[in-house]
């Protein structure tokens, strides 16, 4: 298994990588799966334990995964898998890490011999596995139920599906080569999870509907680890398919597992290493070969403990860094700098120098010196009669005339600016304004307020350049109108009034314009007409089948219309019989009252429906209980019941509510007795599940 040494060169070019993890383990092209065969590690029918035998890789509750292991299209060098998978039967005196390593195991599967009972496998046996599986860090352990407790963890019978994704962030069981699930169910009778998980930790690859783990990878050995077989098992006791086709979810996730295998245990040993060198230099890498070129270089080599390790070497040239020295000061300013001898100014300030860096490769050095001139600039400002204004140079002037100031520009030289300083004059303007009485319209201007009853004046302002300038204000006051309507309309009805649409009943106010522009407001009145007492029943509830009289009170001078008809005694009676098999969830009623003002209501109608499992049936009979099955007076859906005999294997299954059990399996009549059905149903929309005993008698 491991005797080759490989050293790889790989070249990586935008776009390309490294495949770290290997998909067969080691340095060859087989999967060797190890695992406890029933005929040496299994006791059937003793007078201490009452196994069954059947939950090991070459039993039949796992002949669905044997089938897909050995099948080329699924692992092998055209499969999905590039490895062919080596099954290979351990025996009770392969009991030492090196006789386990000899056989060249990559994983080793433990079979579930027990549930609540100790396994048939000795402690020793799995005391012995655990410690090869730590060897090395590729080696990998999938234990199941019983046989995980060896490694500090405690199931209980009650997962609760389905199972979906754990939070590790590492290799995702749910997402592999075979494909990718949401979730998954478990199979069989015996349904577990752990209740305890050990404290040196473990990443949860999976859990139940209620979030107890189910599948694991323990943290301190690195050994994948199942609550329930039943979660890779075939038939009754599991959802795998008894083929060699990858077909649902389970038959996913199962070769899911198989194919990550010693990736899920962190195959080998990888270190990284990075090497700068200067162009056309030689490198060594660790096995000994030389490189000129960047690139990534992979060696694989085994350590002194004989488990795969990895060196990858990042080799990068130097960079050849160009290093900028750059300046920016005033002419005459004196500022110099010297490299390699030689000295940059004012008069020498651009040029190129060779220096040696770290790794010893030529770096190259850049000048860029700016020196820049003093610079002059000329503003004129206009400003309100003998206020202050502050010049570049911080200093006040307070008269018309021509200042000059010297301050530091942008590039910190001198900077001479003449300003010229021009008093403004102040400007008279007016500004009328025009409101309706009530309005609430007020303006202010500078600090002065004008409204409807101050409405003429001047104001100061205080223009652009911030000198006063004065305002005359006048606003016109124009007057506002009223009135009020009152009018009979039956609730419901839309009333038209001068383009605005209103439903009776309802007070409310409409804002017009009148003709000199101001509100005139209309206040509306919309009455519904007096009517006699009406009481509509909204809701009824009957049986499926059944028949209701509806008891509503409307006087005898209104008619009423129902709709839909179906199902009624009458369309046009206030209170018709209602007949329950016509399954119609809702009606509507119009009443119009003797001023023809028409009223709607709409009635809920629920219907109550109750299937249901005869206890006891006769095949032989040939009456109604002559097969055994659901019972309803109304439409079922999504319809599934399962049939137990006393040994938790599965009879009979269906998911046709036409279908009925005869009390036969695969044909053959079973015998009389107690067997317990689980069924599942959807009725009126609500989700149901029952279960209970039905008696077979002949």
């Amino acid at each position: 298994m491991r005797h080759l040494i490989v050293s790889l060169i790989i070249w990586l070019s935008a776009g390309h990588g490294i495949l770290l993890a290997q998909d067969c383990c080691d340095t060859d092209s087989r999967l060797i799966i190890c695992h406890t065969p029933a005929s040496e590690f299994c006791y059937p029918n003793t007078s201490v334990f009452d196994f069954d035998c059947d939950y090991t890789l070459d039993g039949e509750a796992m002949i669905g995964i044997n089938a897909k292991l050995r099948n080329p299209n699924n692992f092998g060098a055209t499969g999905v898998s590039p490895c062919a998978v080596q099954l290979q039967g351990l025996r009770r005196s392969d009991m030492s890490t090196e006789r386990l390593s000899e056989l060249g195991c990559d994983i080793i599967i433990l079979g579930a011999f027990a549930t609540e009972e100790p396994s048939t496998i000795e402690p020793e046996y799995i005391d012995t596995v655990k410690r090869w599986s730590v060897l090395c860090e590729e080696n990998l352990v999938i234990a199941f139920q019983k046989e995980s407790e060896s490694w500090g963890y405690r199931i209980d019978n009650n997962n609760s599906n389905p199972n979906r994704p754990g939070e590790t962030s590492g290799i995702n069981i749910f997402d592999g080569p075979f494909g990718s699930l949401s979730e998954f169910n478990q199979g069989g009778t015996f349904q577990a999870h752990y209740r305890s998980i050990p404290v040196t930790g473990a990443s949860i690859l999976a859990r139940d509907r209620n979030g107890r783990p189910t599948i694991v990878l323990d943290s301190e050995t690195n050994d994948l680890l199942l609550a329930d077989v039943g979660i890779i098992c075939s038939g009754g006791a599991g959802r795998v398919s008894d083929n060699g086709n990858v077909i649902n979810s389970n038959d996913i996730l199962a070769c899911n597992i198989m194919a990550l295998g010693c990736e899920l245990a962190n195959v080998g040993s990888t270190t990284e290493e990075s090497i700068v060198k200067c162009p056309d230099d030689e490198y060594e890498l660790p096995d000994g070969d030389t490189v000129v070129d960047e690139g990534v270089y992979l060696t694989a080599l085994l350590n002194q403990a004989g488990c795969d390790s990895t060196i990858i070497t990042n080799v990068t040239f130097s960079e050849n860094p160009v290093t900028l020295i750059e300046y920016t000061g005033c002419e005459g300013d004196d500022y110099s700098v010297s490299i390699n001898d030689q000295n940059y100014n004012q008069d020498r300030p651009v040029g190129e120098e060779i220096l040696t860096d770290q790794y010893g490769c030529d770096s190259l050095v850049m000048v860029d010196l700016t020196f820049y001139s003093n610079t002059e600039s000329t503003t004129q400002i206009t400003k309100c009669p003998n206020q202050a204004y502050t010049l570049p140079d911080g200093t006040e002037a307070f008269a018309e005339d021509v200042y000059a100031s010297v301050i530091t520009n942008a590039q910190n030289c001198d900077s001479v600016i003449t300003t010229e300083i021009i008093w403004t004059e102040v400007p008279i303007s007016e500004a009328y304004y025009q409101t309706c009485e009530g309005s609430g319209f007020e303006v202010k201007l500078g600090d002065q307020t004008f409204d409807e009853n101050y409405n003429q004046g001047e104001a100061i302002l205080t223009d652009a350049d911030g000198c006063d300038s004065l305002v005359q204000v006048n606003i016109e006051v124009l007057s506002n109108s009223s009135e009020s309507l009152t009018r009979e309309v039956c609730a419901g009805d839309f009333f038209d009034y001068n383009g605005y649409t209103l439903i009776s009943p309802v007070d409310t106010s409409i804002i017009l314009t009148n003709a000199l522009g101001c509100d005139s407001t209309i206040f509306l009145s919309l009455l519904d007409p007096d009517i006699d007492y009406v009481d509509i029943q909204t809701s009824v509830e009957l049986d499926y089948g059944g028949e209701y009289m509806f008891d509503n009170e409307v006087p005898d001078s209104y008619t009423v219309l129902w709709e839909p008809s179906t199902g009624l005694s009458c369309p046009d009676c206030p209170n018709p019989i209602i007949k329950g098999n016509e399954g119609v969830a809702k009606y509507n009623l119009s009443v119009v009252s003797d001023k023809n003002c028409t009223y709607q209501y709409s009635i809920d109608v629920s219907y109550i429906c109750n299937p249901y499992f005869a206890n006891v049936f006769n095949p032989n009979d040939t009456g109604p209980n002559a097969r055994f099955g659901i019972q309803s007076n109304c439409e079922v859906e999504n319809y599934t019941v399962d049939i137990y005999d006393r040994y938790g294997s599965v009879v009979f299954s269906t998911q046709d509510v036409n279908t009925p059990w005869d009390g036969t399996r695969q044909g053959k009549a079973l015998a009389q007795g107690v067997y317990v059905y689980y069924a599942y149903y959807e009725t009126n929309g609500e989700q149901r599940q029952t279960s209970g005993s039905i008696t077979l008698i002949r």
